[in-house]
């Protein structure tokens, strides 16, 4: 993940925010801020057992927590993530990871004058 780092220096992760992405049975957590064209486009990608395409829609419900039950969490993660996206003028795409494991959720933030799109799902 070497397009573009972070020109602001210092990075934050929520636990409470972050939600299965940090699930430690899972291993790494890749983070990074990618210049996209014109986008802007903070990723976290994680090497855990992903999301069914099928459920990529309904995982954006709050509450929803999917097929994988044996994993802890009240289903609000990527809930949350969505709308302060849409309240910064940036819409989230979820895709599979590399490889197809794992799970890559994108916040894509667009140039002033642009926002207001939704969220899109791969």
């Amino acid at each position: 993940m070497s397009d573009v780092a972070a020109e602001s220096g210092t990075g934050c992760v929520n636990p409470h925010e972050s939600g299965n992405a940090l699930y430690p049975a899972y291993g790494t957590v890749d983070v990074a801020v990618r210049r996209k064209g014109n986008e802007v486009v903070l990723e976290v990608c994680d090497k855990g057992p992903g999301i069914p395409e099928d459920e990529r829609a309904q995982v954006l419900e709050r509450f929803y927590r999917g097929s994988n039950q044996n994993i802890p969490g009240s289903g609000l993660g990527l809930s949350i993530v969505q709308r302060i996206a849409e309240r910064h003028g940036a819409h989230l795409v979820l895709d599979s990871g590399p490889e197809g494991k794992g799970l890559l959720a994108q916040v894509r933030f667009h140039p002033v004058g642009t926002a207001g799109l939704q969220s899109v799902v791969l």
